[in-house]
């Protein structure tokens, strides 16, 4: 037995991998018509390349949001938080903060290493105060923190 294993679970919960958008058939319609416009640009340019990466980045795009969030398993204990059997000890994590917007509540986990990507956790049916006490006995809060700019577009956008 590791000593992930023998550490005992504080509070478990479920979130989602993305936020579930709802894209109406015009969002889709806006979108194609935005990347052949991109794609336009490129031939008219001379920029084949251009042209190339519009394409593919909105067949790529298309592609990967066609697929239903999953649920993951978050856990978290006094060793870490492991998220689907991945885990990442405290001492890699520098701090947390908790948004709450309209559509949903955000938990995000900033990483010491300056390349790994932020942690981000949907909320919406786990009490964010509990989350916010548990996680507070680990690792300090990040006070005043809001929503970015580009999650703000991204979320408009339906990203």
């Amino acid at each position: 037995m590791s000593e992930i294993d023998s550490s005992p679970v504080i509070l478990t919960f479920e979130s989602l991998d993305t936020y579930p958008h709802e894209r109406s058939t015009r969002w889709y319609l806006f979108g194609g018509i935005f990347v052949l416009l991109f794609a336009a640009y490129g031939l008219f340019d001379g920029s084949w390349s251009t042209t190339l990466v519009a394409l593919l980045i909105g067949g790529i795009y298309f592609l990967l949001r066609k697929q239903k969030p999953r649920m993951m398993n978050v856990q978290i204990t006094g060793l870490g938080i492991q998220i689907d059997g991945t885990f990442t000890p405290w001492n890699l994590l520098k701090s947390f903060w908790i948004i709450a917007g309209k559509e949903h509540i955000e938990l995000h986990i900033a990483p010491i290493r300056l390349l790994q990507p932020e942690i981000l956790l949907f909320l919406n049916d786990t009490n964010p105060a509990l989350v916010r006490e548990t996680l507070l006995s680990f690792l300090p809060e990040r006070a005043g923190m809001e929503e970015r700019f580009l999650d703000s577009v991204a979320r408009i956008l339906k990203l």
